[in-house]
């Protein structure tokens, strides 16, 4: 997996010497999908650009949405619900009540409905009537004693108070009326054309480290149309991407394997399945004729299909594994690459 090149593969820029490009490198499989194999081919303005903009589009489309709740990945969870527009109601008058997801957890958004009435959580409004009332004490308004009785006695009234009757507080002067609000809907920001350009970066950085010089020049047209949707945003051709429907269980896992079909010489069938059960296939093109056989990184043994497998451990994340798999006659053979990392 380590082919240095000397220029990045992405956007063609001049890159330092292999010692000096960073210790990390770019991921293939985003760092926070729990992608851990990395390449040090691409320049650290593509790689920063990837990160800032395209990693994240995977969150887009709807069947990882469902994985990632399914897996209870927490810190994908965060950011798909940071992004997206959650909502309740109130059930006494109806009206929409917008929420924010925060460790762990629906929280109300406080909001002004007037120049009078603001809505907000329980514990946000203690919170922001203790300290009104400290600027009041400092002010001299209030004395000092004040915020201590709001805390023992009249928060405590509200607290006792049933759903929709008001309490009157006479320390920060102001009426409070318990409200209910209804189960939180979250509406995702879904768009399945987004969440292809992701899917694109990752196939083409795999199929170009791993692509047989010999081979690369046949398949460059369409390589180049996932480079050029990855970074450049180009229009995304309808054939190129195709839905498999496959039934596997929800895992951390993602694998990328790529064949040559036989009864097919002059194309090459990408497989990308990300969390055990969302299936991407991506289909290339030789423009030059049939295709020479996939051969393994360190034998050059010829193959029918190579593939990269990870498996990674959201609570652990120093623990994970890393293999190549091939394929020859239905013949499966595992390598493990985890100590290569």
């Amino acid at each position: 997996m380590k082919q240095f090149s000397l220029k990045c593969i992405v956007c063609g820029k001049d890159l330092p010497p292999e010692n000096e490009r960073g210790k990390h490198g770019e991921h293939i499989i985003p760092k926070v999908h729990g992608g851990c194999v990395a390449i040090k081919d691409v320049c650290n303005e593509c790689n920063r650009y990837f990160g800032d903009n395209i990693d994240l589009l995977l969150l887009k489309d709807g069947r990882i949405i469902q994985a990632v709740g399914k897996l209870g990945i927490e810190n994908l969870k965060r950011i798909i619900l940071d992004n997206a527009t959650i909502t309740s109601k109130d059930t006494i008058d109806g009206h929409n009540v917008p929420m924010v997801y925060r460790n762990g957890d629906y929280q109300i958004k406080p909001q002004e409905l007037n120049s009078e009435i603001i809505e907000m959580s329980e514990e946000k409004s203690k919170k922001y009537w203790e300290e009104k009332i400290k600027k009041r004490i400092k002010s001299g308004e209030l004395p000092k004693e004040s915020l201590k009785e709001f805390k023992d006695k009249e928060w405590p009234s509200y607290e006792q108070s049933r759903v929709n009757e008001t309490f009157v507080s006479s320390i920060p002067d102001v009426a409070m009326r318990k409200r209910q609000v209804s189960k939180p809907i979250p509406e995702f920001d879904v768009s399945i054309e987004q969440s292809k350009r992701a899917v694109a970066k990752i196939a083409y950085e795999f199929a170009y480290v791993l692509t047989p010089e010999e081979n690369m020049a046949r398949i460059w047209n369409d390589l180049d149309v996932l480079r050029q949707i990855a970074r450049y945003n180009k229009p995304i051709p309808e054939m190129m991407f195709v839905y498999q429907n496959i039934k596997k269980k929800y895992a951390f896992t993602h694998e990328i394997m790529m064949q040559y079909p036989k009864h097919m010489p002059s194309m090459v069938f990408m497989d990308i399945v990300f969390f055990g059960t969302v299936d991407y296939r991506i289909i290339l093109r030789s423009n030059k004729g049939q295709l020479d056989p996939i051969r393994l990184p360190d034998t050059k043994q010829s193959v029918d299909m190579i593939g990269l497998a990870m498996e990674f451990y959201p609570n652990q994340p120093k623990r994970k594994y890393v293999g190549i798999h091939s394929v020859e006659d239905d013949r499966w053979t595992s390598y493990d690459f985890t100590g290569l990392i």
